[in-house]
């Protein structure tokens, strides 16, 4: 009988969601990069206010690499699940007369406002 698991298979989907949110925070703050993401299951039943997201987007968004916290939560699929309109914005743009689509753009934006 094989007694190993796998740790995504340990984890409850809103563990997931903790896990990607600390991941996009730590990765918004010091700009290194994370390296496997896990997915959050798409009907998993998250308890938003318990998660602390309000406080993890603020984080996200005044830190000095905000577009690489923003993109680790877009690649687990959790923005789609706390801001489908925002995750939307992946691939929206008309690349013969703009230089990128608007999610890029997004990105880079608010990596450049002032906290």
């Amino acid at each position: 009988m094989n007694t190993e698991t796998n740790s995504s298979d340990v984890l409850s989907s809103c563990d997931q969601a903790r896990v990607v949110l600390r991941a996009a925070v730590l990765s918004a703050e010091s700009g290194q990069p994370v390296g496997e993401i896990p997915q959050v299951a798409e009907d998993a039943d998250l308890i938003i206010s318990e998660l602390g997201v309000r406080d993890a987007f603020d984080r996200i968004l005044v830190s000095r690499h905000a577009d690489q916290g923003l993109e680790v939560l877009h690649v687990s699929g959790l923005l789609a699940r706390l801001l489908p309109e925002v995750a939307a914005l992946a691939g929206l743009g008309d690349y013969k007369e703009r230089h990128k689509d608007v999610w890029e753009h997004t990105k880079q934006v608010v990596t450049q406002t002032v906290p």
